[in-house]
């Protein structure tokens, strides 16, 4: 007994074997070749075969119907051929690619950095080609601490390479939002009426973060929102709407063209220019030498904050709860610079009531729980501007950018983390030539003497007057590298000496 059971294993392994040979040796697809001679019954016997054909293991026949049906294989239509829009004859797909392979010559490689303890990380920079104009934008973000509610700015360093010279050298920028007057069209005229603050035909247009153009609404359709009911406190403003809509955002500007409100469909708030004082913190407009600052988001003819106005900086941002963000700039040769950053507002503040009280509180910005100092230098390339109509200069440039965060008694901040920025010394311009990020620093950096606190962190004033000198460990600096054309001499242009 057990020799038989032997035997038929034997022949039983056999049978497989075979099977799995023939299977082998056939192709991926299985198109069996038409023969005038053979009938409708022979060929569909011949198409079943043990080896490829599940519907065999079942011991009822199966339809072509119920073999698409049971079976993930496509099949054909009917047809004259195999493989064309008819044919009678099952086409089996090639088997997949090994893997997580796909079959493009144009798959992306990424490169998996590790997360552990220790791994390289970069700054968060990011790359974006504009195909349809033939540039590109680069952008290093600057890490701030998380606001209240999320709510906090967005600062980053911003190269375009079609962009021109200003505060970060040739091609950068610190993105800020703003509203100016249009000047691709012309110089502006600054025709404004004051009297109704109604649109005019012969008003200068204007430009939202310097690209979006906005066009005036009609009074009649601007009375149309909200059931008919404008709100109240834009009562004689003026409304603008995106040219192309996509943000879904509703522009107010005051009737003396000192304020624009910007609100979002969230319920955020954006607000540029000059605000009033009973809306601002009590020490908004002094800087820390007591220099006034009262205007400073307006960019105007005098450098005043007074006179023809050719642009409107973000002076403050909101959100639908009330918490607030303010942003104050330096007035220096007619051009304004961002100088500081405040956000997260006193526990007092809440105190108020509603949204609105809280969104106005009169706190000092001194207890803020969060700021970002943006510190200049000097520059020999000195670049000057008429665009607005009269001169501007940019003659200082961006040092270093200080973060800092409440530590221990209200109105305290410490070191969270500096940016410093360098510029190419080999070269006239002022070209960035590095970034490096430095931290809090530990006990050993501070002073000579023994501290006994495992890590001492400088405070706010303390961070401000170091200037250049590292106070904590640094990461490598990320470099930049520029190409350019070589500059012909004046002896080989015609008409100059060639």
């Amino acid at each position: 007994m057990h020799r038989n059971y032997a035997l038929r294993a034997a022949a039983l392994l056999l049978v497989c074997a075979s099977a799995q040979v023939a299977a082998q040796d056939e192709p991926l697809y299985s198109e069996p070749q038409l023969d005038s001679r053979v009938d409708a019954s022979e060929l569909e016997a011949s198409q079943h075969r043990p080896d490829l054909d599940r519907a065999q293991l079942d011991d009822a026949p199966m339809s072509w119907e119920e073999y698409a049906a049971s079976d993930d294989t496509p099949v054909e239509t009917p047809g004259s051929e195999p493989g064309s829009e008819g044919g009678n004859y099952p086409r089996r797909t090639p088997t997949a690619l090994p893997g997580d392979m796909e079959a493009s010559a144009s798959t992306p490689q990424h490169i998996s950095l590790p997360d552990a303890e220790g791994s390289v990380q970069g700054m968060g920079e990011s790359f974006s080609p504009v195909l349809s104009a033939g540039t590109g934008t680069y952008s290093v973000p600057i890490a701030l601490p998380t606001g209240r509610a999320g709510v906090q700015p967005s600062l980053s360093l911003s190269y375009g390479t079609s962009g021109g010279n200003g505060p970060v050298g040739f091609g950068w920028h610190v993105g800020v939002p703003f509203i100016s007057r249009q000047t691709d069209r012309g110089l502006p005229n600054y025709i404004d009426d004051t009297t109704t603050g109604l649109w005019q035909a012969e008003e200068d247009r204007f430009i939202y973060n310097g690209g979006q153009e906005l066009v005036p609404v009609a009074e009649s359709a601007a009375n149309a929102f909200d059931d008919g009911y404008a709100p109240l406190e834009f009562a004689g403003w003026q409304q603008y709407r995106a040219r192309i809509e996509g943000g879904f955002m509703r522009f107010y500007r005051a009737p003396d063209f000192r304020t624009w409100v910007v609100e979002g469909p969230d319920g955020s708030r954006l607000e540029f220019g000059a605000l009033p004082d009973a809306q601002l913190p009590s020490d908004f407009g002094t800087l820390i030498t007591g220099e006034n600052r009262s205007g400073s988001a307006l960019e105007t003819e005098d450098g005043s904050g007074r006179g023809r106005i050719y642009r409107w900086f973000l002076t403050r941002m909101s959100d639908a709860h009330g918490s607030t963000v303010y942003y104050r700039y330096r007035e220096d040769e007619g051009h304004r610079y961002l100088d500081d950053i405040h956000y997260v507002s006193p526990a007092d503040c809440a105190a108020g009531g509603d949204w609105v009280a809280q969104r106005n509180c009169s706190q000092p910005l001194s207890r803020y729980g969060r700021r970002v100092v943006l510190q200049y230098e000097s520059r020999q390339d000195v670049f000057e501007s008429w665009v607005p109509g009269w001169r501007t200069a940019i003659g200082l440039r961006l040092a270093r950018i200080a973060v800092t965060a409440a530590q221990g008694a209200p109105g305290a901040r410490s070191m969270v983390r500096r940016y410093h920025l360098t510029y190419d010394a080999a070269s006239f311009h002022s070209l960035l030539e590095s970034v490096q990020v430095e931290g809090r620093p530990h006990a050993e950096n501070m002073a000579n003497e023994v501290i006994e606190q495992s890590e001492t962190i400088p405070t706010e004033n303390m961070l401000l007057s170091a200037g250049s000198t590292l106070l904590g460990p640094t990461l490598p600096a990320m470099r930049f590298g520029y190409s350019g054309v070589d500059r012909p001499s004046s002896a080989s242009i015609p008409g100059f000496g060639g």
